[in-house]
């Protein structure tokens, strides 16, 4: 659904309002982030579940550090 959601939002930023787009996009990343997190649960064992969300945020900061950084290599 986030997908989707996303898809969605990125073609309607052209055609539509963008205001509304990014509202869009930003609910499809809260979706998409929500997922994630609960699924997190499902997957580890208690024991070790503050070590897997800890590891989760630090790939999100990875990810938010380098990708920035990647795109304005790229754009330069």
């Amino acid at each position: 659904m986030a997908t989707l959601l996303c898809t969605f939002s990125h073609l309607m930023i052209w055609y539509v309002l963008p205001f509304l787009s990014l509202i869009l996009l930003g609910t499809s990343l809260a979706l998409a982030f929500a997922s994630a997190w609960t699924g997190i649960v499902f997957l580890v064992r208690p024991d070790i579940l503050g070590k897997a969300y800890a590891l989760v945020i630090a790939v999100y900061n990875f990810t938010f550090t380098l990708v920035p950084l990647a795109v304005g290599a790229l754009r330069a």
